[in-house]
């Protein structure tokens, strides 16, 4: 039996195989561009990353001889990528040092304060964690974000995609995270920020985001 680790990077993806044993079997690595829109926005092509993921996970286990059980996925964190109903990107993937979120971050001052939201998600309050980015993308690009049905990466940080794309072909919904200011983690659970604790699910399946 061999196992795969799988690593998604903000400049490339790695797969190495082991045996049972822990000895290396096969590995390979692919760069992919990072993309620069304007200063201070970072984005990936999702479109690259998912093909250069199928690429390496090929040639790691061809290498290795085949028989690879198990598939572990680290990956960059804090990235989404906008996903219609038809499961094709809408938009780049934007990554973690992207900072365009600044002024939806800084709202919460006003709306719930920097310590309940610590309280809250354990997080400080920072353009980088994922809610922020979806709040700019309500704000900014309101078509996008109304088309949007999903949103992958890690969230749909990029290891939730990566392994329901690899094992089932299908994208996931989101998870919410801690880092997307929706988690409760002293209590558990997950809700928006300043609401009563409840757990709760759209019958339609449709992602709502929090505050749109």
């Amino acid at each position: 039996m061999m196992l795969m680790g799988l690593d998604v990077g903000s400049t490339g993806v790695k797969a190495v195989v082991f045996d049972k044993e822990g000895q290396v079997r096969g590995s390979a690595y692919q760069e992919y561009p990072e993309v620069y829109p304007q200063p201070n926005w970072i984005e990936l092509r999702p479109d690259q990353v998912w093909a250069a993921t199928r690429q390496v996970i090929a040639e790691a286990a061809a290498e290795a001889g085949g028989g690879v059980k198990s598939l572990s996925i680290s990956a960059l964190g804090e990235a989404f990528t906008p996903v219609g109903e038809d499961g094709e990107f809408l938009y780049n993937t934007i990554v973690s040092p992207d900072n365009r979120a600044v002024a939806q971050a800084e709202s919460w001052r006003e709306t719930l304060a920097p310590q309940r939201v610590f309280e809250i998600t354990g997080m400080p309050l920072h353009p980088s964690f994922t809610l922020n980015k979806v709040m700019w993308l309500r704000d900014e690009m309101p078509d996008l974000h109304a088309a949007t049905s999903t949103c992958s990466g890690r969230t749909s940080s990029s290891s939730s995609w990566a392994s329901s794309r690899a094992l089932t072909g299908a994208w996931p919904a989101a998870p919410w995270p801690s880092t997307w200011c929706r988690s409760d983690g002293p209590r558990r659970c997950w809700r928006p920020p300043g609401s009563k604790r409840r757990r709760s699910r759209n019958p339609s399946g449709r992602v709502r985001w929090w505050g749109s």
